[in-house]
């Protein structure tokens, strides 16, 4: 009995079937309070810095996820002690939850020293894998170092009050992003990750930032009389959820019959602005239907709901260069980007003095536009 329960972690071949296990989803319960919190950032933000906190905190929200995610991928096995190391990993993360709105307040403290506990133990897993799985210590060693640096350089910033700690969060988070693109970049075979089990990790994880789309489009109206500015503004929100959904796992299912990720460093880190993008879409929709029935919307709402969608489209632009055939040309790319690229920027410059059914019904054709222009494009490739 002792024994199964000091399991060790083995390597899991990159091609073996592999699906997200209940620890996983159990984990992701925790990743939405968290990304709740954070879009919630968005609500009421009116500048610049305010969209720059919630960015950086979405993104060591994301960093940590993604710790536990590849880590699952490699190597677990369900054994207890990698249970148990995660169940502490989910409270750091809902202590950092609970401190998102402290940090935009300026008292950054505890938010740190949650996340510098998550980094302590993802180190403490990759040690364990280090120790117990010969084959990949090469690689494990470069990932062992550079977070450690990292987390080092993370610790260092308890020292600090705001603004200077949040610089050095930006230095710690900025140099562990480095460290898997080197692994990357020098192609180790085994650090490979699943085909399979990572894009559906990050399929879920999409699909818990489109929830946050459908609580905007609940929670604008909830407190609302309903007319027909609001719910007109309402059915174009969740039709713009709708395409971006519907366009995402269009070009994952395109994408999964041909597959290698080798590390998966293009794959993942493209996902970041998607993600970013899909939330804060959400939000501006959500603002959209409060002001609805105003003459004209905040400049605030216009540039969350037009930097959130430039966000997912520079995302999902990302991921179709990373999976699409090597065989196919990328003319139709350019030229479809160019396209989105003018109309988004009409709709910036005059979406100041258009109603919000005006302007989120140009964003939502402008999404189904795409989605046609993406299936054309797909379609294309079968023909390859």
């Amino acid at each position: 009995m002792f024994s199964s329960l000091m399991q060790s972690p083995r390597l899991r071949a990159h091609t073996e079937d592999r699906h997200a296990t209940w620890l996983e989803l159990f984990f992701d319960l925790v990743l939405v309070a968290a990304i709740a919190q954070v879009a919630h950032l968005l609500v009421k933000a009116n500048t610049l810095s305010e969209g720059a906190v919630y960015a950086g905190l979405f993104l060591l929200v994301f960093w940590v996820w993604c710790g536990h995610t590849i880590y699952s991928t490699r190597f677990d096995f369900g054994d207890p002690v990698f249970k148990v190391l995660t169940f502490f990993n989910m409270f750091t993360l809902i202590i950092m939850a609970v401190e998102v709105h402290n940090v935009a307040h300026g008292h950054a403290f505890t938010f740190a020293l949650a996340y510098l506990s998550s980094r302590l133990l993802l180190l403490c897993l990759l040690g364990r894998a280090f120790y117990h799985v010969p084959q990949v210590r090469k690689g494990l060693k470069v990932y062992i170092v550079g977070f450690g640096i990292g987390t080092l350089i993370w610790a260092s910033s308890l020292f600090f009050h705001a603004p200077h700690i949040y610089w050095i969060w930006a230095i710690a988070i900025g140099f562990e992003l480095l460290v898997p693109w080197y692994i990357w970049r020098k192609g180790d075979a085994d650090m490979q990750v699943s085909s399979e089990h990572i894009p559906e990790r990050f399929g879920l994880f999409t699909i818990i930032v489109l929830g946050e789309n459908i609580f905007a489009v609940v929670n604008g109206l909830k407190d609302l009389s309903w007319n027909s500015a609001s719910v007109t503004v309402a059915v174009l929100s969740f039709v713009l959820a709708v395409a971006i959904w519907w366009s995402y796992f269009q070009r994952i299912e395109q994408a999964s019959e041909n597959l290698r990720l080798g590390s998966g460093q293009p794959y993942i880190y493209s996902h970041f602005p998607i993600l970013l993008g899909i939330v804060a879409v959400g939000i501006g929709a959500l603002r959209l239907i409060i002001e609805s029935n105003d003459d004209s919307i905040s400049l605030a709402t216009l540039v969350i709901l037009l930097g959130g969608y430039a966000s997912w489209w520079l995302g999902i632009t990302l991921l179709s260069l990373i999976t699409r055939p090597q065989s196919a040309r990328g003319g139709q790319l350019i030229i479809g980007n160019l396209f989105k690229l003018i109309i988004l920027a009409l709709i910036g410059l005059y979406g100041r003095d258009q109603s919000a059914i005006e302007v989120i019904g140009a964003i939502c054709t402008l999404a189904l536009i795409s989605f046609v222009w993406q299936t054309r494009e797909i379609w294309n490739y079968k023909k390859l």
